[in-house]
């Protein structure tokens, strides 16, 4: 059997062996819905892993940054499934097992499931490649990724100053009293509930906006934005960067073809070509009449 390639989610170009990428694993939507928005269907579950394509539809770490965390969440979350009759292509998974490869031989043979089951659909789970020289000029645009930042910033640390000021403590005292909470009087473990409540809202309010795009990355991020915060921002403001840039092409995020094993260039840049000689023509025509 020969080899093949993957395809860059973003441009559509071929991803070749040894080609570094930037690897999102992606859930599927539990109903099918109208596409308004381009995570209705498939979301992300991860911040973006640094990887280099080795062929056959495997990947290796270039480095281990928000994998261990995926791979917790893998791990937590993925459907048992036992051997099935084809032992090439049915194959076991076992959750507290998965590893990288595990990961993506499971996802090759359709074998990748989240465990829950949501209106009676237990939801695919897939990736989304994109190139890494591709996915660094996106994040190129440093100024709006930056204001986004400092926003989230901005709302994090004004919501974190009401809960302190409600609470009368700060957010290093309260880390400390929750690691002896057990020895503490039964009011003061009262108190210190109420104000994890609370906490949680801001933390909440503070990150809602990724509450829309993919709960499973809501979910992670509220978990270790109070431990990790200012790389936390970092990493929200580059997500809602992409997610923009992925709009405003009308880039849905959902699983590519295979590509072929040779990746035919020239039809690539004839078709590109074409696209924007038609685009620039569609963009006069509006300028005109509008």
């Amino acid at each position: 059997m020969g080899s093949f390639n993957n395809v860059c989610g973003i441009s559509n170009l071929v991803i070749k062996p040894d080609d570094e990428v930037m690897l999102f694993f992606i859930s599927e939507g539990y109903k099918s819905r109208s596409s308004c928005y381009i995570y209705d269907n498939w979301s992300f579950i991860n911040y973006p892993i640094h990887m280099k394509y080795a062929d056959y539809d495997k990947y290796e770490l270039v480095n281990n940054i928000d994998f261990d965390d995926t791979l917790k969440w893998m791990k937590e979350n993925v459907k048992p499934m036992e051997l099935g009759k084809n032992e090439y292509h049915d194959i076991e998974i076992i959750p507290e097992k998965l590893t990288l490869e595990k990961i993506l031989d499971g996802i090759s043979e359709t074998r990748l499931f989240y465990k829950h089951n949501i209106m009676g659909k237990h939801q695919k789970i897939n990736k989304f490649v994109i190139l890494k020289s591709i996915y660094d000029e996106i994040m190129n645009d440093k100024k709006i990724i930056d204001n986004v930042y400092k926003e989230i910033k901005t709302r994090f640390n004004s919501d974190i100053k009401e809960w302190e000021e409600k609470f009368n403590t700060t957010l290093e005292d309260f880390k400390i009293k929750k690691k002896i909470v057990k020895t503490l009087p039964e009011k003061e473990r009262i108190e210190i509930c109420t104000s994890s409540i609370y906490l949680n809202d801001a933390k909440s309010y503070s990150i809602s906006y990724l509450n829309q795009i993919s709960s499973h990355l809501y979910y992670s991020t509220k978990r270790h934005i109070i431990n990790d915060t200012e790389n936390i921002f970092k990493k929200i403001a580059k997500i809602y960067h992409l997610i923009v840039f992925m709009e405003n092409n009308y880039i849905e995020i959902f699983p590519r073809m295979i590509g072929h094993q040779e990746p035919n260039y020239d039809d690539k840049i004839k078709f590109y070509e074409m696209m924007l000689k038609h685009s620039k023509q569609m963009k006069k025509e509006y300028d005109n009449r509008w």
